[in-house]
């Protein structure tokens, strides 16, 4: 299995880059659609829900870390035929309106590692550009 990492850099806070990843009206808006739906307590299951224009199914993971606005880490994104990916971010405070957000996704499969990293660099891209500018990336081109 294979392991992705990025990171980036944002003028925002982290209070706001938070929100951004945990809040499914932000998350529809830079990810293409997709919105996400869970309580948020660690070890309660997380839905992802696709927009229409990509074709692809609906997921569930679990919650598995959920520090605000530090870490945030769960299952089901990129899911393997064999267990579950695990996605992980992290956020650092660099200066009181910047911050470091570092991704990790592991165990990708190897068959979905090209299409997985070009998906997270289309949609960190977009979370950079929705919490600097206010307006996200246009998705429509992305077929999943």
């Amino acid at each position: 299995m294979n392991t992705f990492i990025y990171s980036t850099y944002i003028n925002t806070t982290p209070e706001k880059l938070w929100e951004a990843l945990t809040n499914s009206q932000f998350t529809r808006q830079y990810w293409g659609g997709l919105t996400i739906e869970t309580d948020w307590t660690v070890g309660s299951p997380i839905r992802f829900i696709q927009a229409e224009f990509r074709k692809m199914p609906d997921k569930i993971g679990t919650v598995l870390k959920f520090d605000p606005p530090k870490v945030l880490s769960y299952t089901g994104i990129g899911r393997s035929e064999s267990e579950d990916s695990i996605v992980t971010f992290e956020i650092i405070r660099m200066l009181p309106n910047q911050v470091r957000l570092n991704l990790k996704h592991e165990h990708i499969d190897e068959k979905q590692k090209v299409k997985v990293s070009e998906g997270w660099y289309a949609f960190m891209s977009s979370l950079k550009t929705m919490l600097e500018s206010g307006t996200a990336l246009d998705f429509s081109w992305w077929k999943g």
